[in-house]
């Protein structure tokens, strides 16, 4: 995509197939939410890195003990409203792969098992290639602070799930949000958002045709990104 916006005297279209439309700072914020989201509230007091990872080795561990945190959540009404919750600040679809059975569209439970499974993928993902992108832009170009997890929730194609499970766990949805308002920020660096921006960050503008394609049941990159503005 940046070739289509940058070289497009070089080419007569383009086709962008799952590309991140919404650029790489608007990328690894989104994906910063979610693990800040299962962190704050499935595992507040573990020590895991979320940014600034420093190597290839604090990224898996970091991914693995969140991973960890996950699955033992998983198996508590309580933790899997809070997963739930994390993958619909991604967007996370509730039916994310050939191999999983399509659940209807009120089977609460069904769908946030299929979501669980895509978190779990999501994370190993997730952490390896921010590490990579820390690495590039030398520091962390992301950042929750000024993030209302509320609003964000609200905005999610699959909020209404979220409300009906926590409502059957018997937590509460206002409680937990307000924990996550609340929790303490994540900043970028500056000079890795500077770098980001240069490198990572779109306009929108295309002086040539360009064909989006998409697939329904993306985990990582939600198909909602297609329709995403330039600001991150």
């Amino acid at each position: 995509m940046p070739i289509a916006e940058r070289d497009g005297n070089r080419i007569d279209g383009s086709l962008s197939m799952c590309g991140l439309a919404q650029g790489g700072i608007a990328n690894w914020n989104d994906a910063l939410d979610a693990v800040f989201a299962l962190k704050t509230l499935i595992a507040p007091d573990a020590d895991i890195p979320l940014t600034d990872l420093s190597s290839p080795q604090t990224a898996a561990d970091s991914a693995g003990a969140l991973s960890a945190a996950v699955t033992e959540a998983q198996s508590t009404p309580e933790g899997r409203a809070r997963i739930a919750l994390a993958a619909a600040l991604h967007n996370i679809p509730v039916w994310n792969s050939a191999s999983q059975t399509r659940p209807a569209p009120t089977d609460w439970a069904a769908r946030e098992v299929n979501q669980y499974s895509a978190v779990l993928g999501f994370l190993q993902r997730t952490f390896v290639r921010r590490q990579d992108a820390e690495a590039r832009a030398s520091g962390n170009p992301s950042w929750t602070t000024g993030v209302n997890f509320a609003a964000l929730l609200a905005k999610s194609s699959v909020a209404k799930e979220v409300g009906e499970i926590y409502r059957s766990s018997g937590l509460s949805l206002t409680g937990d949000l307000t924990t996550l308002n609340h929790a303490p920020r994540i900043s970028e660096n500056p000079a890795a958002l500077a770098e980001t921006s240069t490198t990572s960050a779109l306009t929108g503008k295309l002086t040539k045709p360009q064909m989006d394609i998409h697939t329904i049941g993306d985990a990582t990159v939600p198909v909602q990104v297609e329709n995403a503005t330039t600001a991150p």
